[in-house]
C-alpha cells in the first residue's frame, strides 16, 4: 500500500512539474519520452542527441542544440565521450540511463530538462571546450 501511494506521489509530482512548462518545452519533454520508449538499443547518446534537434526544430521550431562533450562520474581520472540535447540551457540526456557497457560506464538517469525522471549515479557533464573537458 505505501508503496502505491509513493509511486503516485511521484506521478503526481512529475504531473505538476509537466504542467509547469512552456508548451515548447511539453513538447520536447513528450518527443523525448517518446523517443526514449522508442529506442531500447543501448549506447545511443549521439543519435539522441542529434535527432531531437532535428526533429524539434524540422518539426516544431524549436531551437536547441546536441551538446558534445565529455561525462565524469567525479570518482575516476577518466572522462567519456558523450552527447547530449540542450534546450533553453537545459540538458535532455537520453542515452546515459542505458550505457553500451553498464560494468565500465554506470548508468546514469533518464534527464529531461534538467529533471531526473528515472534515479541513477549522478554524472558531472563537459562541454568539448572546457578546460576540464580536454
Amino acid at each position: 500500500m505505501d508503496e502505491a501511494i509513493t509511486m503516485s506521489a511521484e506521478q503526481t509530482t512529475l504531473l505538476a512539474w509537466q504542467q509547469s512548462l512552456s508548451a515548447s518545452e511539453r513538447i520536447v519533454v513528450e518527443t523525448a519520452r517518446k523517443l526514449y520508449a522508442c529506442q531500447q538499443a543501448p549506447g545511443t547518446c549521439y543519435n539522441a542527441a542529434f535527432f531531437l534537434c532535428y526533429f524539434l526544430k524540422k518539426h516544431f521550431d524549436i531551437d536547441g542544440r546536441a551538446e558534445v562533450g565529455f561525462i565524469n562520474d567525479g570518482v575516476h581520472a577518466r572522462y567519456c565521450s558523450h552527447a547530449w540535447y540542450v534546450h533553453k540551457g537545459r540538458i535532455t540526456d537520453l542515452g546515459l540511463s542505458r550505457p553500451l557497457n553498464p560494468s565500465i560506464i554506470r548508468p546514469g538517469p533518464l534527464t529531461i530538462l534538467g529533471r531526473d525522471i528515472t534515479p541513477g549515479w549522478k554524472w558531472n557533464y563537459y562541454s568539448a571546450g572546457s578546460a576540464q573537458g580536454l
